[in-house]
């Protein structure tokens, strides 16, 4: 019978019966980089909130307590492809009143920037038109914004910084709702 020598492995004379340990050091070390890699990362991560009220859902009267203080001019901007229409109370203020049938009450324009020419929405004319509502309902602060379809967010969140705050930093409508879709 041939004798194993004292290095191998085994259960006979002269082998170890200590288990062998790893060495888990590097793999710590990896994972504590690892962990604080993300935590830098997710410091540096800014994220934009927008404050918008979503649209209530209300009931038919099953007990519940009827709303005081509703706002009686019901002022909607509606944005459609082609330009702006302001609503209020019911009726839309579009380009019928001023003559242009069919139009916008407030269109796009043609702006130019860094020397090309693009046709973009008349924010400016739209806070215009907004700072005349709120002089007329100065304790009116809501307000709707509805859609169309295939308008860019981009243009939706102008139309909301347009609406917040005049150019000379007074309080225009800050409370605004997203209606479904372009009705008027």
């Amino acid at each position: 019978m041939a004798k194993r020598k004292p290095t191998e492995r085994g259960h006979g004379q002269g082998a170890s019966e200590d288990p062998l340990d790893l060495d888990v050091t590097p793999f710590l070390n990896i994972m504590f980089m690892l962990i604080l890699s993300i935590l830098a990362m997710t410091a540096w991560t800014q994220l934009a909130m927008l404050n918008v009220q979503a649209p209530q859902i209300g009931g038919g009267g099953g007990g519940a307590a009827p709303v005081e203080n509703l706002s009686t001019l019901n002022l909607t901007v509606f944005v459609l492809a082609d330009g702006f229409n302001v609503g209020a109370s019911g009726a839309t203020l579009d380009g019928n009143s001023e003559g242009r049938t069919g139009e916008p009450l407030i269109t796009k324009v043609e702006k130019t920037a860094f020397g090309k020419k693009a046709i973009d929405y008349d924010y400016t004319r739209l806070q215009q038109k907004l700072i005349e509502i709120k002089k007329s309902f100065p304790d009116e602060e809501s307000m709707i914004v509805s859609a169309d379809g295939n308008v860019p967010y981009e243009v939706i969140v102008r139309v909301m910084d347009a609406a917040r705050r005049s150019a000379d930093g007074k309080i225009l409508f800050p409370a605004v709702a997203f209606a479904a879709g372009v009705v008027g």
